[in-house]
């Protein structure tokens, strides 16, 4: 098959469907191993009882594809059972070939306004697109995204907005097994994220820091709570010295964020900046690798999963993608 890598983020382009031996060689061409993830959300199924155009769209459209009688229309639930919505407010519903849902998916023995509920079966693997895919999708129409996940689920490689994916799916972290003692195990990496304790910065964190994280092999530890009384600065001096690398938001420069990044520097550990404008950023600090992102998490996504690649590759983060995940 042909498939074209290229840019910075990478992005994929191709004309073929793709087949799990691609899969492979896009994830030795990418350098980087597959991430396992699970599917935490739940979705709405019912049969299709006639011929049925279904367009997929997450924030602009994703692909189309036409149900026969038989297969199933598919929408998106969140791990609390809502209908996923994009930021126009529409569904993500797509459409499962009857001879493939039973594999797919279980019942739950609910129901709602979309149809049957059902939970899925088994895991999938991943490879991060910061770049985003133009790729033939398996039913013959083309798919796109500006940026995501390229998923291989049994036979089948498909694509994934990274919005959609950080909402349905969470990182399946196994740790790898030291010497022949299966109980000897390493804990799966961590990243400790610095950040304002206002609400209005959680969709940056679940839609770009996050992702962008496990995308990494690295788990993500965040205080997005009220400072609680008692040993927090042992907790917070702990989670630096365990963290592989800190991301800190400096947007709006909050003083605790910056107390907080006086420390990660005390700690000498690798650090990335997020920040919401050029004048968030302090001149001593334009050194240090930093987002600028405006308000955009798509943009915040690219830019801190470039920079983590970068600090990979210097050595300074212990972990890269796709390792310890299975």
């Amino acid at each position: 098959m042909t498939f074209k890598i290229a840019g910075k983020p990478p992005r994929l382009d191709t004309d073929s469907k793709l087949t799990p031996v691609d899969f492979a060689a896009i994830g030795r061409e990418l350098g980087i191993k597959p991430i396992r993830a699970r599917k935490v959300g739940y979705v709405a199924a019912q049969r299709a009882d006639k011929p049925e155009i279904v367009e997929t769209r997450w924030n602009g459209r994703e692909t189309s594809n036409t149900a026969r009688v038989g297969d199933w229309i598919v929408t998106n639930l969140s791990p609390q059972r809502r209908a996923l919505r994009d930021e126009d407010g529409l569904l993500n519903v797509y459409v499962i070939a009857a001879a493939r849902f039973a594999r797919l998916y279980e019942p739950t023995g609910e129901s709602c306004e979309y149809g049957a509920i059902y939970r899925a079966r088994g895991v999938v693997s991943a490879l991060p697109l910061p770049g985003g895919f133009d790729i033939m999708a398996p039913w013959g129409e083309r798919q796109t995204g500006a940026a995501g996940y390229l998923l291989l689920n049994g036979d089948e490689v498909t694509g994934s907005s990274w919005e959609a994916f950080a909402e349905t799916y969470e990182i399946r972290s196994r740790t790898p097994v030291s010497g022949k003692n299966p109980a000897e195990r390493q804990k799966p990496g961590r990243a400790f994220v610095i950040m304002p304790f206002d609400s209005a910065f959680d969709h940056l964190h679940r839609r770009a820091i996050r992702p962008a994280l496990e995308a990494f092999g690295l788990v993500p530890e965040r205080y997005d709570d009220a400072p609680r009384a008692g040993a927090v600065l042992e907790e917070m001096h702990r989670s630096i010295d365990q963290a592989r690398v800190v991301i800190a938001v400096v947007t709006g420069k909050n003083p605790h964020v910056f107390f907080e990044l006086g420390i990660t520097f005390a700690r000498n550990k690798p650090c990335v900046l997020m920040a919401g404008s050029t004048d968030d950023v302090p001149d001593f600090l334009q050194h240090l690798p930093h987002v600028v992102y405006g308000d955009d998490p798509d943009i915040a996504f690219k830019g801190l999963t470039l920079k983590l690649a970068a600090l990979r590759l210097a050595g300074e983060v212990v972990g890269s993608p796709g390792v310890a995940h299975g």
